[in-house]
């Protein structure tokens, strides 16, 4: 279970394959901003640059070195996952700091809710609508 930390919300997202390889991403916001805070940095890619394909309806500044807030955000899972099938079985477990959920489904079910957690509270100006919504974080939802 995540440690809660004053200010703090958490969330760790294990995924467990059936070869035996797993991957573990640990999510810490900004209680009351609701922010993603940052990891350590390590090398970036260009493609992580506004510059390189910046959304047209972006209002941030393509200055030069500027990230783009959502691809600094995605790129560890993309990273961990860039040699899966997105039909691959996992088993996901998300805990959060009141619960705990946990199943098995097809990979790129399993990350749907860990990208939205990830794309809202990135910084990114346009999805900062859906950053609130954050505290009250449910994996598998259905409608």
């Amino acid at each position: 279970m995540p440690q809660e930390e004053e200010g703090c919300l958490d969330f760790r997202y294990s995924f467990r394959f059936a070869d035996g390889s797993a991957h573990v991403f640990d999510v810490k916001l900004d209680h009351r901003r609701r922010l993603c805070l940052p990891s350590p940095e390590t090398a970036l890619p260009d493609w992580t640059e506004l510059s390189f394909h910046q959304c047209r309806h972006c209002p941030l500044p393509a200055v030069e070195a500027a990230r783009c807030p959502v691809a600094l955000s995605l790129l560890p899972v993309i990273e961990a996952f860039g040699d899966k099938k997105s039909y691959e079985g996992v088993q996901v477990t998300v805990e959060g700091q009141a619960r705990t959920y946990s199943k098995p489904d097809s990979l790129q079910n399993a990350l749907s809710a860990l990208v939205g957690l990830l794309m809202a509270t990135a910084g990114c100006p346009v999805l900062d609508p859906l950053r609130p919504m954050a505290g009250t974080h449910l994996p598998f939802v259905t409608r």
